[in-house]
């Protein structure tokens, strides 16, 4: 049974005690934004509260290793930042297990398995802070989407990465490669998920597309975007993705805004070639009206 370890950091101070950890060889680690949830037209809104503290999880996947883990994380306390202080850290040790989680067709995420050991139909995931950790019901969406179609020889791009657990999935059922977006600097994350699953040919890039300039290359066969309604329609509209993609599977989009993007896409020539929905949240696969398979 695995273990979990975790201290407690304020939130400015987590992303320079994670490269601290990750020097002397701790690595698995997670932990979630403290953020306020709001509610608007687009769905839902999320406010970063920076200043709260965070629970920084460390997974220890063998328990003979506990103790060799708890030293080594005690000498590395009293090297933290100085804004790390030792009042504002708390360490607690708890048994963890991680479920497999179904996507209902057959396939299943699995958290933290060696590369060696690798099972049939079975996305592995080490979920170390970036959006995509399988749980939430768009990730699940497009997971299903995704393992549902086949991604044979197919160039994908994939817009708000994250882990990088969507792009991994589409590597899995064939593809020859992604091309992965994200305005975090999640590469380091994206391309250890790929080597968990034995996976390659994913090209991570770090921008703000929204804000900033960026060179897309000229045709991609899918689109993946799991960001929300406006964003997404934004992004797309602004560079003319609908010119470039035979495929968008568009996610993070809630029932209440989808009449939305939906007339967006059939505006621009693209029909709904597959749905499904859990609570609110709506997944949509868009096929290019000319497209013959």
């Amino acid at each position: 049974m695995a273990k979990q370890l975790t201290i407690v950091v304020p939130g400015e101070s987590v992303d320079v005690t994670i490269e601290h950890l990750n020097a002397i060889g701790i690595i698995n680690l997670y932990y979630e934004q403290p953020i306020e949830t709001t509610m608007n037209n687009n769905g839902y809104g999320f406010e970063l509260k920076e200043h709260e503290k965070i629970d920084l999880h460390i997974i220890v996947e063998d328990e003979h290793d506990v103790m060799d883990t708890l030293n080594l994380l005690c000498k590395t306390l009293s090297i933290l930042p100085k804004e790390v202080a030792q009042k504002d850290i708390n360490l607690e040790l708890e048994n963890v297990i991680f479920d497999d989680i179904p996507l209902g067709n057959g396939w299943k995420i699995r958290y933290g398995e060696a590369v060696e050991n690798r099972q049939e139909k079975t996305i592995y995931l080490d979920p170390q802070g970036a959006f995509g950790t399988g749980i939430h019901e768009t990730t699940q969406g497009c997971l299903k989407m995704i393992t549902d179609h086949s991604f044979d020889r197919c160039h994908v791009l994939d817009i708000g990465t994250g882990s990088g657990v969507l792009a991994i999935a589409a590597l899995l059922k064939g593809a020859s490669r992604v091309t992965a977006i994200d305005i975090e600097p999640v590469e380091r994350e994206v391309l250890h998920q790929a080597k968990l699953n034995n996976v390659e040919n994913v090209n991570v890039h770090q921008v703000n597309i929204l804000e900033e300039g960026y060179e897309f290359p000229v045709q991609f066969d899918w689109t993946i975007i799991n960001i929300g309604a406006d964003e997404s329609v934004k992004i797309i509209e602004q560079y003319r993705l609908y010119e470039r993609s035979k495929y968008f599977l568009v996610s993070g989009v809630v029932d209440w805004n989808e009449e939305k993007v939906k007339n967006f896409f059939k505006n621009v020539g693209f029909e709904i070639f597959a749905r499904t929905q859990t609570n609110e949240w709506v997944t949509t696969l868009y096929r290019k009206l000319y497209f013959v398979t």
